[in-house]
């Protein structure tokens, strides 16, 4: 059960200068910062996040495209800026309303991005000890032992300003990637890793990221009659079916690191028109 902590400063920096990465190979917090004060000065330990938590799973989910609404709206409210400088260069005598009267829609899109049902999903099954994570870009899901899922948290700097801290992502590794085999992702192929939360909208800091991992690790062990705070809080996603889930792991890693994938993954996602109600036939 590995974790890995790392700082990525920029895929480009990254082939000149790689940075250290450490490996904890028990799921433990050697590897941490052990930073648990976040940039407000709330101190955090165990936090879930955007997470749904039911009775034995714990789900983190997002839509994959939410990013395309959000930069529609983006590039509206720029352009938007763009005619107001230019009415007021021009001394309020000229004036081309059509991208000032479409803001409105941008904030709309900026609102229906954050709210658009999660279609990507990744599992945390405490009866089964195992994980589900998206398979691809399908709708399939593959599953892992609990016992093999590696974690991956790194920090990253801003794209532009290479040596300036930005956020923290919390990630799985796939099969193949192993970490106890130290089978790693490349600076350019991290985009493989899966994001517990949209990679391009939410972000964490690095208290909050460590808190996510320390509160996964802690609800994964936690005994089916432990502590209240595990109980069934949340409304499960609206296109999650949970009765599909599989109960066993559909890659096995063998001793030696090496993984086999034994059955292809599962379809657990509904789509938006199995909520409407179906005609009874007439018989």
């Amino acid at each position: 059960m590995p974790v890995i902590r790392t700082l990525i400063k920029s895929p480009v920096v990254e082939l000149k200068t790689p940075s250290h990465i450490k490996i904890s190979r028990n799921h433990d917090e050697s590897v941490l910062t052990g930073n648990t004060k976040t940039t407000c000065g709330t101190h955090i330990t165990h936090w879930k996040g955007t997470a749904i938590q039911t009775e034995d799973l714990l789900i983190y989910g997002y839509f994959n495209l939410s990013t395309i609404p959000a930069a529609i709206g983006f590039t509206i409210i720029v352009l938007a800026i763009a005619d107001t400088a230019r009415f007021i260069a021009s001394s309020f005598s000229n004036i081309d309303i059509e991208w000032i009267l479409l803001t409105p829609l941008a904030i709309a899109l900026f609102i229906t991005s954050r709210r658009i049902p999660a279609n990507r999903f990744i599992i945390f099954d405490r009866k089964n000890q195992i994980t589900h994570i998206p398979a691809g870009l399908g709708n399939k899901c593959d599953t892992i032992k609990w016992a093999d899922t590696s974690f991956y948290i790194y920090d990253e700097n801003y794209v532009y300003r290479p040596h300036e801290y930005s956020h923290t992502r919390i990630t799985i590794m796939p099969p193949p990637f192993d970490a106890a085999s130290e089978r790693i992702p490349s600076p350019y192929g991290r985009r493989k890793l899966k994001q517990l939360s949209e990679p391009s909208i939410h972000h964490y800091e690095s208290a909050e990221a460590e808190a996510i991992y320390r509160y996964i690790v802690r609800f994964m062990n936690r005994s089916e009659d432990g502590d209240s705070q595990f109980g069934s809080t949340d409304r499960l996603p609206l296109l999650l079916d949970t009765t599909k889930l599989p109960k066993k792991p559909n890659w096995i890693r063998h001793p030696n690191g090496r993984w086999e994938r034994t059955v292809p993954g599962t379809v657990i996602r509904k789509t938006l028109f199995d909520g409407l109600p179906k005609s009874k036939g007439n018989g």
